[in-house]
């Protein structure tokens, strides 16, 4: 256990058991309300109640009528260039939000800074910078966290939570991070009351984590993530729970004289945690479960939704082979050659399951709603996304642009990044028309 610990966090757990998920999850906080539901919205949807839980299953999109938000082709506001202002060079974009002034914040890995953009793309202001003074990052930026209005917390390295006044770059206040008391962890703020973290539990079983999960592959392992939140004020970390991390494979390695590092099962199955403001969801990608957890540590809702699996193909496999083997662990110059040729062999015979995850993320949005983004190629252009109400019934699809990544969703906006053919990074914001 990393530092201080409570009574709880050292008793076994006891709630969140998702059957036949080989993994467990109970958290702490306040109780979530869910809105009344007088009926479901969706022909084939099933609501529930099992032991005060809500059960919601919703129909397959595929097989009764659902509304489609359209997102433009274009973006609305685009950030970006390959040449011209400091201000519009992004390199290393970390974090970004639509805060509630209307003002657009972008977190930079180089330079380390905080950058803001009126809604039509006018450079405002910049601030932050690498060091060890007031408003300086020694670590750079960790997260960005809007706290309403103009007010945003970055926090560090030492993931110690400053707050300023976007609209001028005034710095407020500072709260201690763990690591100033003596506790060695890295999360993400999501509140100025509560760090939530993740860390690897090297003592847990992954076999017997990742046994049952949906797809899970004969001869492959999913090792344990362990999940914890910090209180900044009673300096207590509680152990919300334990999951399955990413799937992944190792062989024997004859003749190498130095142990293998595990590699990913292609196309194999993850756990995956997306956190609002008082509520937690959790998932495996080989199933259409997702369950849901309020601040107290219990399980409110359980979020399924109809699929027909997709299965594997031939062509599937070797295209996902092939991205594995073009993947950052095979790119490393300084790997001897007698370990690279070690690794190819180990993902050439890594097994893959039959059908392909369900989905491959999911994000939590400003309004509560669950944005599920379906599984995808590496050659599809577009995203598809099924959309959940904060109380678990589908609410609509959509289908937008590919982006490299989802920095902040809200009642009427994506934002993201996305890349260009030269690696080039530019923010977008596109339109959700309703």
């Amino acid at each position: 256990m990393i530092g201080r610990t409570n009574e709880r966090a050292r008793t076994p757990l006891a709630r969140g058991v998702c059957p036949g998920s080989g993994w467990a999850l109970a958290l702490i906080g306040a109780a979530l309300l869910f809105p009344p539901v007088v009926q479901a919205q969706l022909p084939g949807t099933e609501v529930r109640d099992s032991a005060g839980v809500r059960i919601v299953e919703n129909p397959d999109p595929a097989t009764t009528e659902v509304p489609r938000w359209r997102v433009p082709e274009v973006p609305e506001l685009r950030l970006g260039m390959l040449d011209g202002p400091e201000h519009l060079l992004f390199s290393g974009v970390l974090h970004g939000a639509v805060l509630e002034s209307g003002e657009i914040a972008v977190s930079t890995r180089e330079p380390v800074q905080l950058r803001v953009f009126d809604r039509e793309g006018r450079h405002l202001r910049s601030f932050g910078a690498s060091g060890e003074g007031p408003g300086e990052f020694r670590s750079g930026i960790g997260g960005l966290l809007p706290l309403g209005g103009s007010t945003v917390g970055l926090s560090n390295g030492s993931m110690h939570l400053h707050i300023y006044d976007a609209s001028d770059g005034s710095h407020l206040r500072s709260i201690r991070g763990p690591y100033a008391h003596g506790i060695m962890m890295t999360g993400q703020w999501i509140g100025e009351d509560r760090l939530f973290a993740r860390s690897s539990a090297p003592d847990a079983d992954p076999v017997e984590l990742g046994a049952g999960v949906a797809g899970r592959v004969e001869g492959a392992f999913m090792p344990a993530t362990v999940l914890m939140l910090w209180d900044p004020v009673s300096l207590g970390l509680d152990t919300l729970g334990v999951m399955g991390g990413i799937e992944q494979y190792q062989s024997p390695s004859p003749g190498v004289p130095v142990a293998i590092p595990a590699t990913p099962v292609p196309l194999g199955r993850r756990g995956h945690v997306a956190s609002g403001a008082d509520r937690i969801h959790a998932g495996n990608t080989g199933r259409y479960e997702i369950r849901v957890f309020d601040w107290t540590g219990d399980l409110v809702q359980v979020i399924r939704r109809a699929h027909t699996p997709r299965p594997v193909s031939n062509e599937d496999r070797a295209r996902a082979r092939e991205r594995l083997l073009e993947g950052p662990l095979f790119d490393l110059e300084v790997v001897p050659p007698d370990i690279r040729r070690a690794l190819e062999r180990q993902a050439r015979e890594a097994p893959m399951p039959d059908t392909h995850p369900v989905f491959e993320a999911f994000f939590v949005a400003r309004t509560g709603e669950l944005w599920v983004r379906l599984a995808s190629g590496a050659e599809d252009t577009t995203w598809r996304f099924d959309v959940f109400s904060p109380a678990g019934e589908l609410e609509a699809v959509v289908e937008m642009p590919r982006l490299h990544r989802v920095l902040d969703i809200g009642e009427d906006h994506v934002l993201g990044v996305a890349r260009d053919a030269f690696d080039v990074e530019y923010v977008e914001l596109y339109r959700i028309m309703r």
